[in-house]
């Protein structure tokens, strides 16, 4: 093993900095860098000018997942992984700022979530990620280049399932970058022991968190060695040292072969 060659320090915004960084100008700024973008609407300052009218989208199944088209053809795409509770609709406010900057927008249901709730009982991480490598092929037969926007824990798989892809750019909003680490704090809150866990199975906590053994071994198992490809990261800013934290101790454990 060799160290690894992993990403620059991303750049991480801070949500206070002043109003001007909204999320809406957040995924603008973004879109722009590394874009060669020509023949749009272009306001004086050189900015995209409103959203998108009329999108043309499209609903379909990639395999038994639920997915969204956004947009009219156009040869870069944004696959969008949502987080916890979310569904593959609210990628719409995404898609109508991206397509101006020639991007169209993929977006899916992950298990348990927008279409798929009831049909799968939960977002479980194996299942979620195997989608997410279903996905990907798919997308990079259509689109010339794939990009990723995820939200949350929908960083967390997305990370697990490309990679070792190669993304043009990322766009993460209040990543999940260490699950493991997440549980096992969650663990010490509700006065857990990793035995009792391991003995028990599931634990149900005091704040009405399910604790699980499968999922926290899944976790500690499976984690993300390496991650090449530019990534921009907004996160709320009381917890913006930890977020920066946690990608410097990402970056100091990854390896490659």
């Amino acid at each position: 093993m060799i160290a690894a060659r992993a990403c620059a320090e991303p750049d991480v915004v801070d949500a206070r900095l002043a109003a001007a960084v909204s999320p809406a100008r957040f995924v603008k700024r973004r879109l722009q860098q590394g874009v060669e973008w020509a023949g749009k609407d272009q306001g004086a300052g050189g900015e995209c000018v409103g959203l998108v009218k009329n999108v043309m989208d499209e609903h379909l199944n990639i395999g038994h997942v639920p997915a969204i088209i956004w947009g009219m053809f156009l040869p870069g795409v944004y696959v969008y992984v949502h987080g916890q509770e979310g569904c593959k609709e609210e990628a719409e406010a995404f898609a109508s700022i991206a397509d101006r900057y020639g991007f169209q927008v993929l977006s899916i249901d992950l298990p348990g979530h927008g279409e798929r709730r009831g049909k799968t009982s939960s977002l479980s991480p194996w299942v979620a990620v195997s989608d997410l490598q279903d996905v990907m092929p798919w997308a990079r037969s259509r689109w010339e280049s794939v990009s990723l926007f995820s939200v949350s824990i929908g960083v967390w798989l997305s990370m697990l399932a490309f990679q070792n892809e190669r993304l043009e750019r990322c766009l993460f909003v209040s990543p999940i970058i260490d699950m493991g680490l997440l549980i096992q704090k969650m663990i010490s809150q509700a006065g857990v022991s990793l035995e009792r866990l391991r003995r028990e199975k599931l634990i149900k906590t005091a704040f009405r968190q399910m604790l699980s053994w499968e999922y926290f071994d899944y976790a500690v198992k499976n984690r993300v060695d390496r991650w090449m490809a530019a990534t921009s990261i907004l996160y709320p800013g009381r917890i913006i040292l930890k977020i920066a934290l946690s990608w410097k101790r990402f970056r100091a454990t990854s390896t490659a072969s």
